[in-house]
C-alpha cells in the first residue's frame, strides 16, 4: 500500500488557552476523534502536528534507517569476511539501546 502525500493548507487560531482547531476536512481525511492523541513537533519550518500512528510510523521509520546503517556499517567492517547475523545486529542494536537509556535516563531496558 502506497502513502500518498496530499497537501492542504487551512487557516487556524490559537485561543486563549493556546487551543488549536483542527479543521473537520483534516479530522475526518486523518480519521482524528475526540479525545485522540496527536504529537506537536517544532521544526525549523513551524510546528507539525501528527496523528499517534504517523508518529509510531515515523519512529519506525527512523529504526529502520538506523538498523539499515548499523548493516552497511558492519558489511564495511567485515570486508570480504563473513557477516554477522541480522539477529546479531539486532542484539547489538537493543544492546546500544539499553547504554544510552541507561545513561540519559537511569533506566533499565529488558527485552526477549
Amino acid at each position: 500500500m502506497a502513502l500518498q502525500r496530499v497537501s492542504q493548507s487551512f487557516t487556524s487560531f490559537v485561543q486563549r488557552k493556546g487551543q488549536v482547531t483542527i479543521p473537520l476536512t483534516l479530522r475526518k481525511s486523518l480519521n482524528i476523534q475526540p479525545g485522540d492523541e496527536v504529537y506537536l513537533k517544532q521544526s525549523e519550518n513551524g510546528i507539525l502536528i501528527t496523528t499517534k500512528n504517523l508518529e509510531r510510523l515515523a519512529r519506525f521509520n527512523e529504526a529502520l534507517d538506523e538498523l539499515s546503517d548499523l548493516i552497511a556499517q558492519k558489511e564495511a567492517e567485515a570486508g570480504d569476511g563473513e557477516l554477522p547475523s541480522l539477529a546479531a545486529v539486532i542484539e547489538e542494536i537493543r544492546e546500544q539501546r539499553t547504554q544510552i537509556l541507561a545513561e540519559k535516563y537511569g533506566v533499565g531496558v529488558g527485552h526477549a
